[in-house]
């Protein structure tokens, strides 16, 4: 039986607050969509404050490359 997503389900042992919240694969990808966006946009609010005045660019960028591949890793272990 097909299931609508936007409707509102009320159960008893979920909270208030995901009462009418289904988390389908749509908005699993919205979500991880609306993460990627502000990651991008926090580092490039950091990168302008940080970058002439205590850090290379290259250093910048490499730190970078070292917090996503530890995210990377630590992602992987919750998949099979």
């Amino acid at each position: 039986m097909f299931r609508n997503m936007y409707t509102f389900e009320t159960t008893k042992n979920r909270g208030f607050l995901f009462n009418s919240l289904t988390l389908s694969a749509r908005n699993i990808a919205f979500l991880l969509a609306f993460l990627a966006s502000l990651i991008y946009g926090v580092s490039f609010t950091v990168a302008k404050d940080v970058m002439p005045l205590y850090i290379k660019p290259f250093g910048f960028i490499f730190i970078r490359d070292l917090g996503a591949t530890a995210l990377f890793l630590v992602a992987g272990m919750f998949v099979k």
